[in-house]
């Protein structure tokens, strides 16, 4: 087995040593060349999407630090939190755009609703009253 992944590793290696004398980039070069020019259409728009949150990720993580009290670095994670969420939907929305200009129905209806069950108030909790321990009848 041992002697198998060391041919391997020289047939590759000479393959590449081939390529870079003969001008040729190598087939690594090739593949993210042909992935990036393949690349979808909304993917730039994700792209610019996360460089903005990555910017405001790193704002919010120096006020962290810079942070007075627990109660000040409390209010910054949940800022970031919010960040996180907002930077999902937005990135959700683009998706879904995106399918459903290409007709693609079922996958954007799909999408359309994991991001109103994201977005929509979730229903109140029961708010019948617990008795308290201390009532008569209780153990």
């Amino acid at each position: 087995m041992l002697v198998r992944l060391s041919i391997s590793v020289f047939l590759i290696t000479l393959a590449g040593a081939v390529a870079m004398a003969n001008d040729a980039p190598p087939a690594t070069e090739n593949v993210v060349t042909a992935a990036t020019t393949a690349a979808p259409a909304w993917l730039a728009e994700v792209r610019e999407i996360l460089a903005e949150r990555d910017a405001d990720r790193s704002r919010l993580e120096r006020e962290f630090n810079n942070a007075i009290d627990e109660t000040a670095a409390l209010a910054i994670q949940r800022r970031m939190q919010e960040l996180e969420e907002t930077t999902e939907l937005k990135i959700m929305n683009v998706q879904l755009a995106h399918l459903r200009q290409a007709g693609r129905v079922e996958e954007a209806d799909s999408l359309a609703e994991m991001i109103r069950e994201m977005t929509e108030p979730r229903p109140a909790r029961d708010a019948t009253p617990r008795p308290r321990a201390d009532e008569p009848g209780r153990r």
